[in-house]
C-alpha cells in the first residue's frame, strides 16, 4: 500500500475516533473522567504530532541525501565527461604556444631579412649609380677624344676619320 492511501485509511479511522470520542465525552457526566479524557486525548494527539513530525524529518533528511547523492554524482560524470574536452584545450593551449613562439621567431627572422634586401637594393642602387657614371665618363672621354683627335689633325692638316664616322 502507498503512502497515500495509508494517510487517507489514517483520516478515516481518525476521524471514526473522533465520532466516537465525541459520543463517549457527551456520556460522561464527571468533570473530572471528561478532563482525564481531554487531557488523555490532547496527549494522542500531541504524540501523533511528534511521530508525524519525525517522520516529515526523517523524509526531509532522506530527501536531502538523495538530492546531495545525486547532485554528487552528476557533478562527478559531467568532470568525468569534460575531462576530455580539458585534454584537448590543454593540447591547444601548448601547440598555440609553441606556434606564439615560432612566429616571434620568423617575426625576427624578417625583419633581419627585410634589412638585408633594403641594404642590397641600397648598393644596387649605388651600382646602378657608378654604371650610369662611368658610361657618361666613357662617352665624355669619347668626346674629349675625338676632339683632341680633331685639333691634332687640324694643326697637323691631315684629315682623318674619326672612330664614330
Amino acid at each position: 500500500m502507498n503512502n497515500l492511501a495509508i494517510r487517507k485509511s489514517g483520516v478515516r479511522q481518525q476521524g471514526r475516533f473522533r465520532v466516537f470520542s465525541l459520543f463517549l465525552f457527551q456520556r460522561i457526566h464527571s468533570k473530572k473522567k471528561k478532563k482525564k479524557m481531554l487531557s488523555s486525548l490532547h496527549a494522542n494527539r500531541q504524540r501523533r504530532r511528534a511521530q508525524e513530525q519525525a517522520a516529515l524529518e526523517k523524509t526531509w533528511a532522506e530527501a536531502e541525501h538523495s538530492f546531495v547523492s545525486a547532485g554528487e554524482d552528476v557533478h562527478t560524470q559531467l568532470v568525468a565527461s569534460c575531462e576530455p574536452l580539458l585534454d584537448g584545450q590543454r593540447e591547444v593551449a601548448a601547440a598555440a604556444s609553441e606556434l606564439h613562439a615560432q612566429t616571434v621567431s620568423l617575426q625576427s627572422t624578417m625583419q633581419v631579412w627585410t634589412s638585408m634586401l633594403g641594404q642590397l637594393d641600397s648598393a644596387l642602387m649605388e651600382l646602378g649609380d657608378l654604371e650610369h657614371y662611368t658610361a657618361v665618363l666613357a662617352r665624355q672621354a669619347e668626346v674629349v677624344s675625338e676632339s683632341v683627335t680633331l685639333i691634332a689633325d687640324k694643326r697637323t692638316g691631315t684629315q682623318t676619320t674619326s672612330p664614330s664616322e
